[in-house]
């Protein structure tokens, strides 16, 4: 962030299941953007989202998934 003091609303779970975290920050077009991820552990499977507005105030929503690396 640019701001050092900006602090990051997050909420998340974790269980034997699976991961869940959503956070709402301060983009660089001073704007709100929402960020989700969810990993479920038995698959490796993940998703993560991303969504608010751009520089012109267009609203934008991405969305990623794929399996995580394993590193054991």
């Amino acid at each position: 962030m640019s701001n050092p003091d900006a602090r990051a609303r997050a909420l998340g779970s974790i269980d034997d299941s699976a991961l869940s975290f959503a956070t709402d920050f301060k983009n660089t077009w001073n704007d709100v953007t929402h960020y989700t991820l969810n990993i479920r552990w038995s698959t490796g499977r993940y998703t993560e989202s991303f969504t608010g507005k751009d520089d012109k105030g267009a609203k934008f929503d991405e969305e990623y998934e794929g399996i995580c690396a394993k590193l054991n």
